[in-house]
């Protein structure tokens, strides 16, 4: 059993509700129930009577844990022929075992001298017990059911506990969101230990989604897309790790071939600092099939390299692996112009992938209309997927909550050192221990730890003037030495950057959220975001106060009790700002203890004006309106102290947390911050646009008409401009191509490897015999190629819509293949052609050319980029 379970704490705050109850008794089950005693469970709504299978109803031991009564009825010949034993005297002894045996006394039992080997029913009463005292939430937050299902093979009840999102039978199985489970199995794989038993039971994978680039966010392991002919864009260079002086084919692995999901190289794998770096042919006909796709990576990555990713993620203080994925498939992979079947259908493998293989997935967009969309999804199934499951409704609801507000710009935010060390940075406690250390001082950290926080910090100092030399480093550039880092940004630092959130206020010294919001394109399409008090800000820019110093600046670094002393004479601007937010603004407190003498008097002085304005007939409010702090264990006095300022969220109550250990409790604010995100996100530039297709079709279908009438309009009426702008923001200017409504025909770049693959082909033909044909088939039509001429070297090339030969291509294909540089059907030709070669000139284009000629023009036959470049790779595939 947990070593670390108080069971006296435990049943205190619990008995004097029924809810309680119940996760008392399913707690004292498990050391009950392991003796083999042949008591069985027989549970009612309101109790739980535990009575020798042989017995009958009023003969033998039997005990009724009454949940709405103050009493257990206990006897040793029947309930009515016992005493009564009151929840008040389990909650008196000193351990969960000193109870159970209270109650088997009551019972006229002994216990056996030794442990009876371990049967399905006694490891299942042994896993619930343990998953609730791992997993305690606040007190009768969880409330247990039991119910009896039928008989097992030996005679006893068949019962499910349903704890959280985990169903225990007593026939050795368990239902999580990750499927069934047999216990005696997976107890024997984490080696008989039944904390590691709960562990392996709570390992609920989820799917992120940032609003950001790859390179930024702090992860396990990296996807990088690529194809079947190892063709890799060099702008995920820095994402994998990967110098730039490193050609890409130097790192393609000898097993690469179609569908490859391939470690880079360990001989030229990036250095330690990176995440694993993952690349993956990524190439597939349809958004579905990119979905199906993704979630093979991650089941293959799990295959071949699970205890090594979980390894690194305990080392990297993270709960879980956390894999890292663009969005696939929508810049050379093809679908750029289906979007919105792309998004649900990353979102939906995705999702089940995470759950199924107990991994935490970030899906990375820098696309700001990607990022809406993928919300916009995720929100219409909030309450059914793993939201539900892993924060519970209470606090989805807090997240939705604040999700409106931060939407509707009445935010600001406060962020400590909690957030960084998500990212593996220090927190302050560690910080102090790293300075002791580099003092090399007699002191030891177990001395100083005693004195209160601000004189840890001052007595560190002392130490290192005295005992450094003239020229040794000062306080303030040993913490820019510890805290500055070439590490990517943590997963809260990046979910707080793509709420987009103006103002910002942080005690942390790291510049890992200023990254984190560069790296979305900064607020409201402003890139920089100033670092207050030495930055000037822009207009309408986002900007961040650093409160306790930067790392850029030494001098300015806050630890001591000295600094927090003058800071009112030096800072007092700064504290002017954060009572200004603290004003206008509902404050988002997130990883700080709230223990910061500065601010708890600028909240109290905030507090005590309001009070004075209610009471004067003003209009604010007295209690809980200053903001909301996020916090990671339930603490009910914390609670009730700042109950008038601040209201109050444990996001490490969620039913996710199943240990009390940071990466489990980081996990929980990770998720939480998650969901603010997902309903803060209500950008619509995406509503009207051909390429995302997520709304209503006929509403679209007509605000769309209405922008074209409107620019056209526009041209002489500058009012219908206004209008065709406003329609424009939200994307009715897009066309499913990529093109917009007013430009004519547009065209996107080449798709990697169908345009390697396919200028390739052409090459051949272009060396091999007269008359030699090639072709690939695009929807009801295709693209047919042939050598010229004997005398003179090109490839004569059609499209054709797959009509009849001897009637003409309709006119309107004609004018859009001519539109991407196809030649007009003539007297020789039904169809519209070019003629190409390796040498172009004199009426020949590139091969290349023509390869991209070829795949842009795939969509006048009714076949999107990333099918006509999967007919194209599955016609010819490598070897």
């Amino acid at each position: 059993m947990t070593a670390s379970f108080d069971w006296s704490d435990f049943t205190k705050r619990r008995m004097s509700t029924s809810a309680g109850r119940r996760e008392i008794a399913v707690a004292l089950l498990g050391d009950l129930m392991r003796w083999g005693h042949g008591l069985d469970l027989h549970p009612e709504p309101d109790v739980w009577t535990l009575r020798a299978r042989s017995a009958g109803e009023r003969r033998g031991p039997a005990a009724a844990l009454r949940f709405e009564d103050e009493a257990i009825a206990v006897g040793a010949s029947g309930v009515d022929n016992g005493t009564e034993l009151r929840w008040t005297d389990l909650a008196a002894a000193e351990t969960s075992r000193a109870a159970s045996l209270l109650l088997e006394s009551r019972l006229g039992l002994a216990s056996p001298a030794q442990t009876p080997l371990a049967t399905p029913r006694a490891l299942a009463y042994k896993a619930a017990s343990e998953l609730l005292r791992q997993h305690p939430g606040r007190p009768g937050e969880i409330n247990p059911t039991a119910v009896a299902v039928g008989d097992t093979s030996d005679g006893f009840a068949e019962i499910h506990l349903d704890i959280g999102t985990v169903t225990i039978s007593t026939v050795g199985r368990a239902e999580t969101v990750r499927g069934s489970h047999d216990l005696s199995d997976l107890y024997n794989e984490v080696g008989r230990k039944l904390p590691a038993l709960v562990e392996a039971l709570t390992r609920y994978g989820h799917l992120f989604v940032a609003h950001s680039r790859l390179e930024t966010v702090g992860c396990t392991a990296v996807v990088i897309p690529s194809d079947a002919w190892f063709s890799v864009n060099p702008k995920w260079k820095s994402a994998a790790g990967v110098p730039e002086h490193v050609a890409w084919p130097e790192l393609r692995p000898r097993a690469w071939g179609p569908g490859a999901v391939e470690r880079v190289h360990p001989e030229t794998a990036p250095a330690s600092t990176h995440p694993d770096a993952w690349i993956i042919d990524s190439i597939a006909p349809t958004p579905e099939a990119v979905g199906e796709l993704a979630a093979r990576v991650v089941a293959s990555m799990m295959r071949k390299s699970g205890p090594e990713l979980r390894k690194a993620a305990e080392e990297a203080g993270l709960r879980l692996p956390l894999l890292a994925f663009p969005m696939l498939g929508s810049g050379h992979g093809g679908h750029t112009d289906d979007r919105g079947r792309l998004a649900d259908a990353l979102i939906t493998h995705l999702s089940e992938a995470a759950a199924t293989h107990g991994v935490d997935v970030v899906l990375v967009t820098a696309s700001r209309s990607d990022y809406a969309v993928l919300q916009h999804l995720r929100r219409a199934r909030a309450r059914r997927g793993s939201f539900a499951d892993l924060l519970g409704s209470k606090l989805l609801d807090k997240a939705r909550g604040l999700g409106t507000k931060v939407a509707n710009k009445e935010a600001a935010l406060f962020f400590g050192a909690g957030l960084s060390m998500g990212a593996g940075l220090p927190s302050w406690g560690g910080l102090l221990q790293r300075l002791l250390d580099d003092a090399e001082s007699d002191l030891t950290w177990e001395e100083i730890s005693s004195l209160p926080v601000l004189d840890q910090g001052e007595v560190i100092e002392h130490e290192l003037r005295r005992l450094a030399d003239e020229d040794g480093e000062s306080l303030g550039e040993r913490v820019t030495r510890i805290i500055r880092s070439d590490r990517r940004s943590g997963l809260g630092h990046v979910l707080l950057a793509g709420m987009q959130v103006p103002n910002a206020v942080t005690t942390n010294y790291d510049q890992l959220y200023e990254r984190a919001v560069e790296s979305t394109g900064g607020v409201d399409g402003t890139r920089a975001i100033a670092v207050l008090p030495w930055q000037r800000v822009e207009a309408e820019g986002p900007w961040v106060l650093k409160m306790h110093g930067d790392v850029d600046h030494p001098s300015s670094i806050v630890l001591t009790r000295g600094a927090f002393v003058h800071y009112d004479s030096r800072w007092k601007p700064v504290g002017a700002v954060v009572q200004s937010l603290m004003m206008t603004k509902h404050l988002v407190i997130v990883g700080a203890s709230l223990t910061d003498d500065n601010l708890i008097r600028f909240a109290h002085e905030v507090a005590g004006l309001r009070v004075a304005l209610a009471q004067d007939g003003g209009d604010h409010a007295e209690g809980a309106d200053i903001g909301t702090v996020i916090t990671l264990d339930p603490d009910r006095a914390f609670g009730r102290l700042w109950s008038n300022q601040l209201d109050v969220v444990v996001a490490g109550g969620a039913p996710s947390v199943a240990t009390r250990g940071r990466p489990s409790l980081s996990r929980a604010l990770s998720l939480f911050l998650d969901a603010v995100a997902m309903y803060a996100a209500h950008d619509a530039n995406h509503l009207l646009d051909a390429r995302y297709q997520v709304g209503d079709s006929r509403l679209v279908a007509l605000l769309r008409e209405a922008y074209a009438e409107a620019f056209r309009l526009g041209h002489d009426d500058e009012a219908w401009g206004a209008l065709a702008r406003s329609l424009a923001g939200f994307g009715a200017a897009e066309d499913a191509d990529g093109s917009t409504q007013d430009s004519g025909l547009s065209v996107r770049p080449s798709l990697d490897g169908a345009h390697h693959a396919l200028s390739g082909r052409l090459r051949s033909t272009e060396r091999g015999r007269p008359e030699e044909n090639d072709s690939v088939t695009f929807g009801e039509g295709y693209v047919q190629w042939t050598r010229a001429d004997e005398r003179r070297p090109g490839v004569h090339i059609e499209i054709s819509e797959g009509g009849p030969y001897d009637e003409p291509m309709p006119p309107e294909i004609v004018d859009r293949l001519v539109a991407f540089g196809w030649r007009r059907p003539d007297r020789h030709f039904r169809n519209c052609w070019l003629v190409a070669s390796a040498i172009p000139g004199d009426g020949l284009v590139s091969l290349e050319e023509a390869a991209e000629i070829t795949l842009r023009s795939a969509r006048v036959l009714g076949v999107t980029s990333g099918q006509a470049a999967y007919a194209v790779m599955a016609a010819r595939r490598p070897r």
